[in-house]
């Protein structure tokens, strides 16, 4: 059975980390926030840090999908602008009806093996209560725990505010960003890590 961390929440984080290397990874996290921590991730980095670009490969090998040559491709651009490369476009072929349970993108499998983590994220405006109200009703099994995506940069004062009106509906074991830190302003990191002990070090 999963401990109550309600008063004590720990620190867990969500999607990848712009680092260069998982030793990197480890090293500052747990130099960061250490003490809050069960678990770490290794923070997609390499050829994993856009990882959903797998996707790319996937979809055109479908008969239903074809390369839209005739449209102009999809400017991906980092936080400050820079073009990072351009992605063809794709798109259904005409008359085309794909069965959706015949279309596998790996996303079905990958949400059912992380299905025993609970990953809720929390819009920066959300500090009402009508928000987190529904959570008086929500189940969690012997094993589960609840996470919720509330952090959000330079904003300490409401992440203590969304956190303690959660607390107020229900048993909160960690906290977490709403997404993924590694596409945004490398600088922001150290103050996001230390936002997230912030918020964990506050009294129930």
């Amino acid at each position: 059975m999963s401990a109550d961390r309600s008063k004590h929440p720990i620190v867990h984080f969500v999607g990848s980390i712009p680092l260069p290397d998982t030793e990197t990874v480890f090293r500052t996290l747990s130099a960061a926030t250490g003490p809050h921590l069960i678990r770490l991730p290794d923070g997609e980095t390499g050829i994993r840090k856009n990882w959903i670009r797998f996707l790319q490969d996937v979809l055109p090998q479908h008969p239903a999908i074809e390369l839209a040559a005739d449209v102009a491709p999809f400017r991906f651009t980092q936080w400050d602008g820079k073009l990072l490369r351009e992605i063809p476009r794709l798109r259904l072929k005409p008359r085309a009806k794909p069965d959706p349970n015949e279309f596998k993108t790996g996303y079905a499998d990958m949400a059912i093996e992380s299905w025993g983590v609970f990953h809720l994220p929390v819009p920066k405006e959300r500090t009402d209560d009508a928000y987190y109200g529904p959570l008086k009703a929500l189940k969690l099994g012997r094993d589960t725990e609840l996470y919720l995506g509330l952090i959000h940069h330079g904003d300490a004062a409401g992440n203590s505010t969304r956190l303690a009106a959660a607390r107020r509906h229900a048993r909160v074991d960690g906290v977490a960003t709403e997404c993924g830190m590694a596409r945004g302003d490398p600088a922001r990191l150290p103050a996001l890590l230390a936002a997230h002990v912030a918020a964990v070090e506050l009294p129930a």
